[in-house]
């Protein structure tokens, strides 16, 4: 019992010393890992980003994250963190759902770490209104008596690094007609397995300790 009580008085001290940390971030360091960049993030980088104390180390942090990323390390461009925003744009603007940001829903996830599909396939309900997404081809929605909505998001091979030669076809459903699109599990679509070979694509430069000089 006092073996128990111990381990609680530790565990509380150790969220009470977290969250001091944290206190003395500014308001959008501290959303920062909570927000889409959450789906880019390894374990380990978490852990890390948990221990950052002040706006400096936040900066510090997020610099070098980047530059791990970047395929042109030591120039001015991230091409990388560029596509990134620009799939966290799109999916805010089209995906929203309610008032959670379209970059936080399952196609969100879905677009930032393989990027637009090569075709899309609809059916059921009311087809989506949203604008074909930059470097796919939607599929106009199909006939059918189907009660749920549908999307088939399809990735053909090769056009996504983290797919390799393996095609993909990913299902999203809206399965109450309130425009909150899910992903389908099983089909033999691991999510996880995704962000795995996703992130372990996106790291191209993991040795850095130091941000290139531009």
């Amino acid at each position: 019992m006092k073996s128990m009580t111990r381990i609680l008085i530790v565990s509380a001290a150790v969220t009470i010393i977290a969250a001091s940390a944290f206190a003395q971030l500014s308001a959008e360091n501290r959303d920062w890992a909570r927000g889409p960049v959450q789906f880019i993030m390894t374990a380990q980088e978490q852990q890390q980003w948990n221990q950052v104390k002040s706006d400096a180390g936040a900066k510090a942090f997020q610099d070098l994250f980047w530059a791990k990323r970047d395929p042109s390390a030591g120039t001015p461009a991230n091409e990388y963190r560029d596509a990134f925003a620009q799939a966290v744009k799109y999916a805010d603007d089209h995906f929203a759902e309610g008032r959670r940001a379209g970059s936080l829903t399952d196609r969100g996830r879905l677009l930032i770490l393989l990027g637009p599909p090569s075709r899309i396939e609809r059916s059921g309900g009311a087809a989506s209104t949203a604008a074909s997404m930059p470097g796919s081809v939607s599929g106009a929605a199909g006939a059918s008596d189907t009660p749920v909505a549908t999307q088939i998001w399809i990735y053909d091979a090769g056009k996504s690094a983290a797919l390799g030669t393996k095609p993909l076809r990913v299902t999203f459903t809206d399965q109450f007609g309130n425009n909150a699109w899910s992903v389908q599990r099983g089909g033999g679509v691991d999510v996880s397995d995704l962000t795995r070979r996703a992130l372990g694509q996106s790291i191209v430069n993991p040795n850095l300790t130091q941000v290139p000089s531009t």
